[in-house]
Parts: C-alpha cells; structure tokens; sequence
C-alpha cells in the first residue's frame, strides 16, 4: 500500500486531484509512444495502474473527440487552458459539490451539509478554504474525494441563474460621485461574496437620485467645477456663518428646502454624477441660472437682523485691528467670539477691550454676569434685563473693565455697590467669554484659550523676537552719535503679506551710538525712547559730560553700598544697572534735558540742547540730595543691625527700605519724588528712635499702614503679570510714603493732606 502510494505521488498536482488525472494521462501518453504493449503492461504493473482502465479511458476520450469534432464542430484550442478554465469547466457539472472551510478539518457544503477532504487527496493537508469536489462518499464520515481548490468568484460566474443576493447599506461615494450599495451573494446557503460595492442606481434608480441629491448638493459633496456648485456654497455658507455670528439657527431655510429646491429642477434620470453633467449641460443652455440659489429665496428673513455693526468681522483694540471669527457650537472649544492674533501682535494687547466681546452679545453677558451674582445680592437688581437697560442707557462708554463698569453704574441706579470680587465671570456661559487664536510667522495655529495673560506669560519671549525680526525691514537705523531722524512718529503702521500691524518708533541706546527701531507696545517704545535720548543728550553733549564725571564725589561708601542695593522687593526695576555713575549722570542728563517734554524732532533736541548752562548747577543740587539719600539709607542699614528688634518688625522696615532705596532707584524714581526722600528717611529714623520708648503704639500704627501697603503691592503684583508697571508714577504710592510720615513722624509734616479715610476714597477711585 505504502509502495503504491510513492508510485502515486509523481502525478500528484498542486491545488488539484483533477489536475493528477493529466499529469496521469501525459504520463501514460508518453510511455505508450516509446515502449511496446507488453513493457507497457510492465510498466503500469510496477506503477499499480490498471492497464485495461487506461485503455478504456483512451477509447472513451477517442470518442468524445470524435463528437467535438463531427457532430458539434468544436475546434480545440491551440493554447493549453489555464487552472481556472479547467476548474470552471468542472464547476458546471459539480455546483452541489463545492464546500467552505468551516472548521479546521471540517467543511460546509451546500444546503448546510457538512463533510471533510479524504485523507488520500493532495489537499488533505492543504485543506484549501474553498472546494469542489467529484463526489461525497459516506463511510464512518462524509468525505468530499477528488478535491481542488477553488475562488468564490468562479462559482459565482457559473451559477448566476442559482444565485441569491442580498443588498444593504446604501451610502455615497464622495470620490466618484455617486451612491453605491453593499452586495452579499449566496449559493445554497453558502456566503460567497459579502460587502461587494456596487452602484445602488443598479439596484433603485429612484432612491439612488435622492441620494445623489442629498449628499452631493444638499450636503455639498459632490466634486465638481460646475459655477452653480460653487456660487450656491458661497452664498449658503455666508448665510450660514451669518447664523454663526448671531447664535441662530432660524435665518436660512434648512436643507429639506434646499433639497426640494433642487429635485424639483433635476431630470427624473440624474441617479449619479456622470448623469447629472450630461443632464446639466444640456439643461443650462435653456436656462443658465436653473440650478443658481437666490438669497431672498433662502432667507427666511429678507432683512437680516444680524448685521456687521452688532457682529463685526473685526474690532480695534488700542491701535491694533483684530479679526474675528464667529461659531455657533455649543461645547465646541471655539464656540463663541475668537480673536485671531499674530503673535507679532500678542504683547500689544490688554485684555479689558475683549471683556465687551461684540455689540451684538453685550446685553446677554452683562445679564449673565448679574444673574451670577450670590442671591442675596442678585435680588437687589430685579427684573435683570430691566436693570440691564438702564445701565446701558448711562453714558454708553464701553470700556475699561467691565464689572467695574457694571458695578458704578448699578451704584449710580440704586445706590447699591457691588464689592468687584462678588463678580464670577467663571460661572458664565464659555460663549461669552473672548476665546483666542495665536498664529506664528508661519501662519500657523500655535495656541488657543481664553485667558489672553495666559497667552502672554506662555509667548511673551517669542511675541518680541518675531516682532523685532519682522520690524527690522520696515525700521531699523543704527550707529548715530547725533540727531539724524525725521521727525519720529508716536506709531507706525505696515503690512506683511496683507495682515496689518503697528509699531512704535524709538530711539534705542547702543552704547557708544543710538539707533531708531519699531517696538511692538507703546509702553516699552516710551521707556527705550528716554533711554536712547538720554544717550543722545550724552553724546551730543561730550565735554559736559566729562566735566561732570570729573567733579563727580560721592564718596566711596555710598558707591559701594549703590552697587550692593537689593532689587525692589515687590517688582523689577532696572536690576542691570549698577554703577551710581552711570545712573547719576542718566538722573541729570533726563531731568535737564528731557523731564516731561517728548522729544520726537530735530527742533526739539535742539531746543533742549539749549538748557545745558543749567546742567552743572543741577548736578550739585543731586549731588547733595544722592549723599543725603545714601548717607540715610547707611544709617538705618546700621541702626537696624545695632538694634534688637523683633524679626517681624525689623522685616518690614527692611521691606519698606528697599522698596523706596533698590537697584536702579535712581532711574527708576521720578526726581520731584526723590526729593521727599530724606523726609521719607528721616521718618524711619525717627521711628527706630522712638519705638524702644512705646512698642506697642509703634504696632499700632503699623497695622494702619500695612493694611493699604498690602493691597496696593498685591495689586502692583498682580498688574505686573499682565504687563509693565510703574510704581513710581502712581499717585497712590506716594500717598503711602505721606501717610507713614504722618504716623511716625508726624512732626515732620506731610506734603499734603493725608489720612486713612483718603487713602479708602483714594483707593476706591
């Protein structure tokens, strides 16, 4: 048995026993040519055939040979016929024999019958997921004999009058223009083909054209150059995003019109694209405008009530022109008004502008404001809409904060003031809060969110380098020893590749030379233009300023203990500046030539040049006044080591001592309040003094005064994460300095009024 087998295997096929029958026959074929019958007999003996049976297989194929040729005038082929040809051949004859892997070993045939290959077929161990077979022949199983392995897509091909199909998911196909529809056949309860695409008019014309309709104009997905297609999405997506704008939903017609707009124009025979263009063509040559929408069709409204004045497309904040976009999405992180900011233009911004959002959603914010309010205050401004229109009828002035705004004028309206931290804007609706884009030089979107201070801290650093960078080809002259500037501007407005933006012209110290740049806040443009004028004062003004630096005698204690000066302990300051030379010579140099005046012009400079007779007499007089400054400040330096007392107390003049005596002070600190300075000093002095006679009343009066000094450094601080900030200049700073002199030094006298009660209405202010 096992040496029939071997003798077997030369005419096994691959993928086939049909095909071994060839292999078999070819074999016998080319033995019969070469040996005589009884080597031929030999031969069949020693490779267990049976040499009657192929015999008998000749004569049988000798006759059909004859048929063919005689009685149905075939023609052979002159090529030898593929796998396929000869499987699909046999298929005809054995469609209730084919079978689909099932199991590991077993099969499912047709009509659920259920069998496995015979073990002694070439495909036993292939076991091929699809099958034909000769036969089925039950033993102690079902075994499919004479198996090959076969496609789906045969059987298919020669059963089609035998097929079952099933059809589902109609969906459209952006890409070719047309609906199609899933396709499952079936042959005796065998699955051949699942999720065949096919076109679905094959299947339903009617419904095909309605899909066509929906998906490829209503929905606009239908790919074309056609100029109906486009001047329909135009003028539908400005009336959409005019609904955006307007946060409705009810100014448009909605897409049933629009698809009853269309199906009553479109041919009955339009089921896809490839249709619709030949259709449309034809169409258009009658009636050019038959497909084109008209806005007074569409709109529901024929006078739009959202318009660009209550939903602008951009908004002027300070200099600046911000876009905005508008989306109508609830939950959506864009829902709401978004300003798209250059970063370029990220540092010129405040927030306070962007708290009104639009004209068109300033009465509901301010409503959702009041109705955030705690209850036992919300109450007092019932009816709120009614309230609301009666705020709004006072002095429409938009600006500035806005709960600040809301709470003077609802003092104004019942004489109920609403303390500013009781406000939540958290609490409101995200839509009516200003939402940002930040755009790089690229054009690219870098960041978004809802606090702009956030996005100012985060981009700061990289909003000046691109500024600067971009600023460079509009403004950027350098190495000037003295005026040669047209007259400076107080801004400068440019375009780069058709977004508008401003700058600030400054004069900028370079050391040995000045140049003239664009900043990109007015703030920083101001700051850098004393600077680069004093230096021009400097080197316009060379002599002067080496006889000063000649005669200049400080004393070498108080240079030292400048250069050793602390940073201020609440802001930064000019921390850079070290040497009291320097800094003195900028303190003289701006208050002779510069002091309030702006200096933008040739005339200017050359008016200011004038004052440089007063210049030495200056410099005596802030020559005394630094030494006394200094000279105090070393002495409390001292007495505060020398003295014992409690650390809390001996911290807090310290604190008070560096806030008025820090690193770069000189610049920093306008002359007229420097001159208060050793009255401020002496106070101090005065107090260290008189604190060992009455501790407890120096405590006392402590309180007072901290009180104020906390909130108003606290606000400084806070000011200060937003952007620049000046103590110097503010009024209520040195209300501060006056009112510690009236409680500590009190014989000292103040340079005006000053009291706890001022310093609230003050505040209030």
């Amino acid at each position: 048995m096992h040496l029939a087998e071997s003798k077997h295997e030369a005419y096994k096929a691959e993928n086939s026993d049909f095909l071994s029958f060839f292999k078999l026959w070819e074999k016998f074929e080319a033995k019969k040519a070469e040996l005589s019958n009884n080597r031929l007999r030999k031969y069949c003996r020693e490779n267990f055939l049976s040499y009657v049976r192929m015999r008998e297989w000749q004569d049988v194929h000798q006759q059909v040979n004859l048929v063919i040729k005689n009685e149905l005038k075939f023609k052979k082929n002159q090529t030898p016929a593929s796998y396929q040809d000869i499987h699909q051949a046999l298929l005809t004859g054995l469609l209730s024999n084919i079978g689909f892997k099932h199991e590991q070993y077993e099969y499912l045939g047709a009509r659920n019958h259920k069998f496995f290959i015979f073990p002694g077929s070439g495909q036993y161990k292939l076991r091929p997921k699809w099958i034909v077979a000769a036969e089925h022949v039950e033993t102690s199983k079902v075994y499919a004999r004479n198996v090959a392995k076969i496609e789906p897509e045969w059987i298919e091909a020669n059963a089609q009058h035998l097929i079952k199909r099933t059809h589902y998911e109609p969906h459209w196909e952006k890409k070719s223009g047309r609906c199609a529809i899933f396709e499952r056949t079936a042959l005796y309860g065998l699955t051949l083909q699942t999720k065949r695409k096919i076109p679905y008019e094959h299947i339903d014309p009617e419904s095909a054209r309605v899909m066509f309709i929906r998906y490829g104009l209503v929905y606009q997905e239908y790919q074309t150059s056609a100029l109906f297609f486009k001047e329909n999405q135009r003028l539908l997506e400005e009336l959409d995003y005019i609904q955006h704008k307007g946060r409705r939903v009810d100014l448009i017609e909605g897409e049933e019109w629009l698809f009853d707009f269309y199906d009553q124009k479109i041919a009955a025979s339009v089921v896809n694209g490839v249709t619709f263009e030949k259709w449309r063509k034809t169409a258009e040559k009658a009636q050019p405008k038959l497909l084109f929408l008209i806005k007074e069709d569409i709109a529901r409204e024929q006078d739009l009530t959202v318009n660009d004045q209550e939903f602008p497309d951009e908004i002027v904040v300070g200099q600046s022109r911000i876009k905005l976009q508008y989306k109508f999405e609830p939950g959506d992180p864009d829902d709401g008004v978004t300003a798209q900011l250059p970063i370029q233009q990220l540092n010129q911004l405040v927030s306070e502008p962007f708290e009104w959002l639009v004209p068109g959603l300033r009465y509901e914010k301010l409503c959702a404001l009041m109705k955030a309010l705690p209850k036992q205050w919300r109450k007092k401004f019932v009816p709120v809409p009614q309230t609301i229109d009666r705020c709004l009828e006072i002095e429409p002035d938009y600006q500035g904060n806005m709960r600040q705004w809301l709470s003077d004028r609802l003092r104004r309206l019942t004489g109920e003031s609403v303390p500013l931290n009781l406000w939540e804007p958290e609490v409101i609706a995200e839509h009516l809060v200003m939402n940002f884009k930040v755009f790089g030089d690229d054009g690219q979107l870098i960041a978004t969110g809802r606090d702009l201070h956030v996005l100012q801290q985060s981009f700061r650093t990289d909003s000046v380098i691109s500024f600067e960078q971009m600023a460079q080809d509009e403004l950027n002259l350098t190495g000037y020893i003295q005026w040669g500037f047209d007259v400076i501007p107080k801004h400068y407005r440019f375009q780069k590749e058709g977004q508008d933006y401003l700058g600030y012209p400054a004069l900028v110290d370079e050391g040995e030379t000045v140049g003239l740049r664009l900043l990109e806040t007015e703030f920083k443009a101001q700051q850098c233009h004393l600077i680069g004028l004093v230096r021009l004062f400097q080197l316009t003004l060379k002599k002067e300023r080496k006889y000063l630096l000649k005669n200049l005698s400080l004393g070498a204690d108080v240079e030292l203990a400048y250069q050793q000066l602390r940073e201020h302990p609440y802001f930064a300051g000019n921390v850079a500046v070290q040497s009291l030379k320097e800094d003195f010579l900028f303190l003289c140099f701006r208050e002779v030539f510069v002091g309030e005046s702006a200096i933008n012009c040739s005339a200017e400079f050359e008016q200011a040049i004038k004052k440089k007779s007063t210049l030495s007499a200056f410099s005596i007089q802030a020559t005394v006044l630094v030494q006394e400054i200094l000279n105090s400040y070393l002495q409390i330096s001292r007495q505060l080591e020398q003295q014992r007392l409690p650390s809390e107390v001996a911290e807090e003049i310290k604190v008070h001592l560096n806030g008025l005596i820090f690193k770069g002070f000189l610049r920093d600190t306008p002359f007229q309040n420097l001159l208060a300075y050793p009255r401020y000093l002496s106070a101090v002095i005065y107090r260290l003094e008189k604190r060992a006679e009455n501790s407890q009343k120096d405590q006392q009066r402590l309180q007072e005064i901290s009180r104020f000094q906390q909130r108003y450094w606290a606000s400084v601080m806070n000011r200060a994460k937003q952007g620049p900030v000046l103590p110097g200049v503010e009024n209520f700073r040195w209300c501060l300095e006056e009112f510690r002199v009236s409680l500590f030094a009190q014989h000292l006298k103040t340079a005006y009024p000053v009291s706890a009660k001022r310093l609230e209405r003050l505040w209030d202010f």
